[in-house]
């Protein structure tokens, strides 16, 4: 019991050496959904140019979905410290101490907060008779517990909608963008995005071919910072790609494969969610687990309206988008 103040001044100083441990833990399942998520939907079509009209348009959203797998909701960390005891002889006593978080949740796990534990039983002093399993034993023995963060969201998918305006084609090239602008967000503060790419025609340098074949290029960049405009998270991607297509009257089939980078900057200040690490500052990277991808989609074409379904997976990762727009 006297050791319990002690821990309570220390917990802080603990979780500024694993935090950054922990919230790699933490983010890193939303890490790989958003990187998924946002490079996905960014084509419907291999064709660019040749269509019925001088230029080619889409004005529409995507919304992308990534599967949650089960092994991102929850997460286990141990970490083992030293910490000084004071004892009921007058004496400190120095001690490793293993705190350990099993089956905690991750950003996308059970809204109840996790339990963090340290446990620490070990005689440190003989007593007066200078014999070890005696009464007069001196033993520090102590169980120390905090709430880590709770999950945010639970449900199967990881959903992202996305404004996309697809404009060409200037010497067999569409240009790409992607944008909303800074909205706040309950959980998490403001957001801004902004995507631009460009879509190449390859099949215009082999003439007599009965498909489409064309190559893309996207850059991504999403921002999250607090009241204070100060930058929360920072990410970022880049997709480069190819994909071939056929069109069937209205219906257009299409697949592609195409490799993916997804990085994030995260520098997060604890505030009273979690008291006992309340104003650490925790600075570190992320990278997004898809890597490659093979795609795979249909466009439906009514008029000028757009309908598109599309389904991806790479890395043993499944996304699913949709998509609707105006599509001249």
């Amino acid at each position: 019991m006297a050791a319990r103040p002690a821990f309570s001044q220390k917990l802080g100083d603990i979780i500024g050496d694993v935090g950054a441990d922990y919230a790699k833990l933490y983010l890193q399942p939303l890490v790989n959904a958003f990187g998924a998520d946002i490079n996905s939907g960014l084509i419907h079509t291999a064709r660019v140019g040749g269509g019925t009209l001088p230029v080619d348009l889409f004005v529409g959203v995507k919304v992308t979905g990534a599967f949650v797998p089960d092994m991102d909701r929850t997460l286990d960390i141990a970490y083992e410290t030293s910490y000084s005891f004071p004892a009921p002889n007058g004496l400190r006593y120095t001690l490793p101490v293993t705190f350990e978080i099993n089956d905690g949740p991750t950003i996308f796990g059970d809204a109840s907060p996790g339990v963090v534990e340290g446990r620490v039983r070990e005689t440190v002093h003989p007593g007066l008779d200078r014999l070890e399993g005696t009464p007069d034993d001196i033993v520090i023995d102590s169980t120390i517990t905090f709430k880590a963060l709770p999950g945010l969201y639970d449900g199967p998918l990881a959903p992202v909608a996305i404004p996309h305006l697809a404009l060409g084609a200037v010497a067999g090239t569409d240009v790409i963008f992607r944008y909303f602008p800074r909205v706040r967000h309950q959980s998490y503060g403001y957001l801004e995005f902004v995507g631009a790419g460009l879509r190449h025609s390859v099949d215009r340098y082999i003439p007599g071919l009965p498909f489409r074949i064309s190559g893309h290029f996207m850059m991504q960049r999403l921002l999250i910072t607090n009241a204070d405009k100060d930058e929360l998270l920072k990410a970022s991607t880049v997709v480069a790609g190819g994909a071939i297509s056929k069109t069937f009257v209205f219906l257009t089939v299409y697949g592609g494969v195409q490799a993916e980078e997804t990085l994030v900057e995260v520098n997060y200040t604890f505030g009273d969610e979690l008291s006992v690490a309340e104003g650490q500052n925790i600075s570190f990277e992320l990278a997004g687990d898809t890597t490659i991808r093979g795609l795979l989609g249909l466009s439906l074409k009514l008029g000028p309206v757009l309908l598109n379904v599309e389904g991806s997976r790479g890395n043993h990762r499944t996304i699913l988008t949709a998509g609707v727009g105006v599509a001249p």
